[in-house]
């Protein structure tokens, strides 16, 4: 098959979520025979494309000169011949970034097109206001529903996501959660003193000062504090953020690090902490969908502590980390198992032997891969 991915940006210059289950999905369909072309957006058109390490090509397109998907169709005539050029049998887009361009390409040429739900509030309709933000949201709304009732088929990361995709606008996905490599366990070595870690870009949604404020309640434990992630674009937020952590001694900042480098932390992590904002949190606009990170720590016998998200239950209910909800029971939380290895290493132990099980690389890109050859069969 001629595969197509279409997402934002890709994982040689992004290092999210959505860009790192594309690259890994990638990379078990072209070690399946299949072939990779790439879409993603960037400062201007690219008809010659760029040819990655992995043998597939990468194509890109321009981006809207506002970060918001009602400008991307000035852009559809280079698209749409980009598209024709490539060929493709199938299409798979993650994110809105494209809009419902690719959906409608994909509607009109006869290619199935499968859209992957990144984060939750990609299922939810925005705030419609008087102000020139919500009326910009009124058309993303409307943009939305085409995307979504033009796809072929829509893949959500949790079941909570199915049901809002269902509720707010009328349509059916499938789940299927993301997919890591599963790491040997012998490359699992906790350190002494313990450490506590935090990995995300540094983004005001993300709220690393809550990891910083939490640090600083643990001051007196024995144990360290690590946190790694891209700069924030923001210079002033960015800069407060390392004034504070240069005031705490049982803290430390390594700046943004390559993919394998946040594995080999979480390996030698006790505990992971995530402190994203709510979805119900109207301040941000933005929340997780199925952390990366989770599954990543969990593969290294490191249990979750969040502040917030706890995907479908699944940490609660699998006994694989700690849903904290409030700031004060997070502190609570992170003292109790660094004071009690056994209970944070049986954790550990669980959330391995349920992350194995569910979400190997190889079993999740071979339900894709299974869908993807289905729809091809049958368009």
């Amino acid at each position: 098959m001629n595969i197509c991915m279409a997402l934002g940006s890709h994982f040689e210059f992004a290092k999210g979520g959505a860009e790192i289950q594309a690259d890994l999905l990638s990379n078990y369909m072209i070690n399946k025979g299949h072939h990779i072309n790439y879409i993603r957006q960037g400062k201007e058109n690219s008809e010659v494309p760029v040819k990655h390490k992995k043998n597939y090509r990468i194509y890109k397109v321009k981006k809207p000169f506002l970060s918001n998907n009602a400008f991307v169709y000035k852009n559809k005539k280079f698209l749409y011949n980009l598209l024709d050029e490539i060929d493709p049998d199938v299409i798979y887009q993650r994110g809105i970034h494209f809009a419902d361009l690719i959906s409608s390409y994909g509607e009109q040429k006869d290619i199935p097109v499968i859209s992957g739900i990144s984060q939750n509030d990609l299922c939810s309709k925005n705030k419609i206001s008087f102000e020139p933000k919500g009326a910009l949201n009124l058309i993303n709304n409307f943009i939305k529903q085409r995307y979504y009732q033009k796809s072929r088929m829509i893949i959500s990361q949790t079941e909570k996501q199915k049901r809002l995709l269902k509720k707010n606008f009328g349509v059916d996905s499938v789940v299927i959660p993301n997919g890591h490599k599963v790491p040997k366990k012998s490359n699992v070595k906790k350190t002494n003193p313990p450490i506590v870690s935090w990995i995300a870009n540094i983004k005001k949604w993300k709220q690393p000062e809550i990891f910083l404020e939490l640090a600083k309640e643990l001051k007196n434990v024995n144990a360290r504090f690590v946190y790694c992630g891209r700069p924030s674009s923001d210079e002033n937020y960015q800069d407060k953020i390392i004034r504070e952590t240069d005031e705490l001694s049982n803290i430390e900042y390594l700046g943004e690090v390559p993919f394998e480098k946040t594995n080999e932390l979480l390996s030698k992590s006790s505990i992971f902490v995530n402190t994203s904002a709510s979805f119900s949190n109207q301040e941000y606009g933005r929340t997780e969908g199925f952390p990366n990170t989770y599954i990543q720590a969990w593969m290294r016998e490191t249990p979750v502590v969040a502040l917030n998200f706890d995907p479908d239950g699944i940490m609660k209910e699998k006994k694989m980390g700690v849903h904290s909800g409030n700031f004060e029971k997070l502190v609570e939380d992170v003292r109790y198992l660094l004071e009690n290895e056994d209970v944070r290493e049986k954790m550990g132990k669980r959330a391995r032997r349920h992350a194995v099980e569910n979400y190997d690389i190889e079993k999740i890109g071979e339900r894709y891969l299974e869908i993807f050859e289905k729809h091809v069969k049958n368009k």
